[in-house]
């Protein structure tokens, strides 16, 4: 299992966690039990107040259910298979 990044700051770093995310998730599709989250479109469903603490570089406790709950998602896939 590989987790994306999912850093939430500047314009340089998102685009920086997107792009790495991205070519993350494309060069796992070459290996057959590879499995990714992609924590980062995860946690930019919702507005980033909510998923950061008042410092904005660590996530709150919503942010981590965010993370926890995609992270299950490909757990039970992984298990069930």
């Amino acid at each position: 299992m590989v987790v994306s990044p999912f850093v939430f700051g500047s314009h340089r770093s998102d685009w920086n966690a997107r792009y790495c995310a991205g070519r993350l998730q494309k060069f796992l599709t070459r290996l057959p039990k590879a499995h990714f989250v992609d924590a980062y479109a995860a946690l930019d469903r919702h507005p980033r107040h909510r998923m950061l603490l008042a410092d904005g570089g660590h996530l709150s406790l919503a942010g981590q259910q965010v993370v926890g709950d995609e992270l299950l998602a490909v757990l039970k896939v992984m298990v069930t298979r």
